[in-house]
């Protein structure tokens, strides 16, 4: 997961918009997300997973999340 957004956070040097974050960590997890579903339909396996990712970029919190996982501030 980390390998795939940290790929997906590359700006060979520009700054990032709020928009070019989400953007990446919505590509990267798609590609998570299409990469464990081929692998549980390759295995036959009917098991779940979830994540949830926080970021700090630009002095911003970004939070992303698959499945029914969440996140809770405090």
């Amino acid at each position: 997961v980390y390998k795939k957004i940290n790929q997906s956070l590359k700006n060979d040097g520009q700054t990032m918009t709020d928009a070019d974050i989400v953007a990446a960590l919505k590509e990267a997890f798609s590609a998570i997300n299409a990469a464990v579903r081929d692998l549980k339909i390759s295995r036959k396996d009917t098991s779940v997973s979830t994540a949830t990712i926080a970021i700090i970029l630009n002095r911003a919190l970004f939070v992303a999340q698959v499945g029914n996982s969440r996140a809770m501030l405090n």
